[in-house]
């Protein structure tokens, strides 16, 4: 599914992107990933890359923990 493609892009930006220099990809990255992970019914992954997002402090942290406190 296209779900599971842009998963599999996020992960390899996440991957790629290890200079250290531009962590809010990163988390901008763990943040699509987790709602791609939504689409296909990933609730696991979701959880772990929503929580990566909200620990780090993302630029999406605040709906990151919107959306985990739904999934509760």
């Amino acid at each position: 599914s296209s779900a599971e493609a842009a998963s599999q892009n996020f992960k390899k930006t996440i991957e790629n992107n290890t200079s250290g220099k531009f962590q809010n990809v990163n988390l901008d990255a763990y943040f699509y990933a987790a709602k791609a992970s939504l689409m296909v019914d990933d609730t696991k992954s979701a959880k772990e890359y929503l929580n990566i997002v909200v620990n780090d402090k993302g630029s999406k942290m605040n709906e990151a923990r919107q959306i985990l406190n739904e999934l509760k």
